[in-house]
């Protein structure tokens, strides 16, 4: 009944969900977040208290010096000058506990190193344990207390019982100070200090009466009604305590509240109001039919407004060599630029874009989705796109891409080594297994040897995949686009062949990838020579022969997942790249390649070879 009359309103502690027996929260992370609330000044208090209790102690240590060394200099000798050695050691004693007590929380206050033992929790209870050991400490010293329960006699001893009392309520009034409003102590953890100071006094002196020789009894040396003046102020300050912590967790609870509201409404408005990251929606709106339309310039502005956004629109810092043409096609050149001194190469159209609207359609298509692939793109062997530069007042742009200094596959093919092959499969299924990966999946398209870059880092070959402008993310408007899907005859797989429609999978890399690694076995791709009516496309259990060479550098599984790549059926092939990439890594461990330099070295090949076939994005490499 108590209980619902408090929950209707009377106490304040229903609002907010707090036990009203412990005073705490009764949702446990409220309760942690109160407690690390109020940690910082629990530590800055209780260091302060600590300190002070210190001074008292070291203090009252300096009176007992003056009846162990009476006269000595800056001492005057002590009216109780006629105590007993036995009871100056217990007041030693006690009052040393006390002090090395107060140094020790010191040591972990203090240094680094021990700070991390002591918790909230744990200083709250070293701090109501000192505060009990003190008031215990001032009433079981007392002069009086001691001789009674010893069965001495003292010399005008209801002086000395005064003092007694007046010392220990002292005490008692300053550690319940110190603790119920000094020092952020939760209510609940008080509760024993409280007790102690109520009913040590008429423990301890009920245990001396009862020792004595029975000359006086608890009467003549207890005042009853000085007792019950302490109790009534010991009540006060658990009252006040309680009431006292009620309300700043009510504070808190309602802080709590409205931090919460506030940011769920900045989170709220930031979202309308704030650029959304790189997804397929806003990507898709932005990059889609640039160049079908006149509306070219709006279409650019709109792709330089989510460049400056997403940070990779490049408005300074990169200088054009326009003299330095590494690469060029009907449609576009690749020259040598600087980026902020770095060396880069820039990709972009020949002429101003308005004038391939229509006709070149495709070819500005094919550089923006380059961009919008390339920008959420970061592989070691995938070519580094570092932004996009526009000018001309938007009317032409160009890629900022990573400077290549490597060859093509195709230019060096027979200089590889049997080991160094098999390091491009691992590089390039590495680079395939992280473009399926992403989310929604990439596949590259165009996969064939002009498109891969061979560089050599010391004696490794390593892979650089370019050219993505026949990339595609599996999405599921991706049968929408499939009409644009391209590729070079010889390097697409059988299904592509048979339908152009469809639909784009990361089995087309698959298949691309084992045309690759019987490329680099046999020097010409598989489906060389293929058409719609040969008999091994008609058959969908066929798989592409495999002849025997002398240049094989697979064996065991991994010439079996490689080889499986080239099934015509695509269910027949490895549901993912990451099936071939395994065996290909048990292959390098297997050949327990040597930490020397190989036969194969980037500089022997001869820059002019095979220039016919050579991509702008591949000449980087042939400056």
């Amino acid at each position: 009944m108590m209980e619902r009359c408090r929950c209707d309103g009377e106490w304040l502690g229903s609002e907010i969900s707090l036990s009203w027996y412990t005073m705490k929260f009764r949702n446990r992370h409220d309760e942690l977040g109160y407690v690390k609330y109020c940690a910082p000044r629990l530590r800055r208090n209780g260091f302060l208290g600590i300190c002070f209790e210190i001074v008292v102690v070291v203090w009252l240590l300096a009176g007992v010096a003056r009846i162990v060394f009476p006269g000595t200099c800056c001492l005057p000798p002590s009216r109780l000058a006629a105590d007993p050695r036995w009871l100056v050691l217990v007041k030693i004693a006690c009052l040393a506990v006390l002090l090395l007590l107060g140094l020790c929380y010191l040591v972990v206050h203090l240094v680094p190193r021990f700070t991390h033992l002591m918790g909230s929790f744990a200083r709250e209870a070293f701090l109501v344990f000192v505060g009990c050991a003190a008031i215990v400490s001032a009433v079981s010293t007392g002069h009086f207390c001691l001789s009674q329960l010893l069965g001495n006699t003292l010399e005008d001893a209801e002086v000395i019982m005064a003092a007694d009392k007046q010392h220990q309520l002292l005490m008692t009034m300053f550690v319940l100070t110190a603790t119920h409003l000094m020092v952020p102590v939760r209510w609940y953890l008080l509760v024993p200090l409280e007790l102690v100071s109520i009913f040590w006094y008429p423990f301890w002196v009920l245990l001396t009466s009862s020792w004595n020789d029975g000359s006086l009894t608890m009467g003549d040396h207890y005042s009853w009604y000085g007792q019950v003046t302490q109790f009534f102020i010991v009540v006060l300050f658990a009252m006040g305590k309680r009431y006292t912590e009620c309300a700043e967790r009510y504070l808190f609870k309602k802080y709590l509240s409205e931090k919460s509201l506030r940011v769920s409404t900045e989170f709220k408005l930031s979202s309308q109001l704030k650029v959304h990251a790189p997804s397929e929606t806003p990507s898709h709106i932005v990059f889609a039919n640039l160049g079908l339309s006149g509306e070219l310039k709006q279409k650019v502005d709109c792709i330089v407004a989510l460049g400056q956004k997403e940070r990779w629109v490049l408005d300074a810092g990169v200088a054009i060599d326009q003299d330095r043409i590494l690469g060029q096609g009907g449609f576009g050149k690749v020259c040598l630029a600087r980026l902020h001194g770095t060396p880069t190469v820039v990709k972009m159209p020949l002429a101003p874009m308005h004038e391939w609207v229509g006709v070149g359609a495709s070819h500005l298509q094919a550089l923006a989705n380059e961009i919008r692939l390339l920008r959420r793109l970061r592989h070691p062997n995938i070519v580094l796109f570092h932004g996009a530069v526009f000018f001309d007042r938007n009317t032409s742009f160009g890629l900022v891409l990573e400077y290549v200094d490597g060859v093509e596959l195709n230019a060096c093919v027979s200089r590889l080594s049997k080991t160094n092959c098999v390091w491009v499969c691992v590089d390039l299924s590495r680079a395939l297994q992280y473009l399926h990966a992403q989310d929604p999946p990439i596949i590259h398209g165009d996969l064939k040897p002009s498109n891969l870059m061979i560089v050599q880092v010391f004696w490794k070959p390593r892979v650089k995949l370019i050219d993505f402008g026949l990339s595609r993310l599996i999405t599921p408007n991706a049968w929408t686009n499939a009409s644009s899907v391209g590729g070079t005859r010889e390097w697409i797989p059988p299904e592509q062949i048979m339908d152009s429609r469809v639909q784009p999978t990361h089995q087309l890399d698959i298949f691309a990838f084992g045309s690759l690694a019987y490329f680099m076995e046999h020097g010409v791709p598989p489906m060389k020579g293929m058409s719609c009516d040969s008999e091994v496309l008609q058959d969908s259990r066929a798989t592409l022969a495999w002849p025997s060479s002398a240049r094989s550098f697979l064996t065991g599984r991994a010439r079996d997942a490689v080889h499986a790549c080239l099934h015509v059926s695509p269910g027949m092939r490895p549901r993912s790249i990451d099936d071939v990439r395994h065996p290909l890594e048990e292959a390098v461990e297997e050949l327990k390649i040597d930490e020397r330099p190989s036969a194969y070295d980037v500089s022997e090949v001869p820059r002019g070879a095979d220039w016919s076939t050579i991509s702008p994005e591949a000449a980087v490499s042939h400056n």
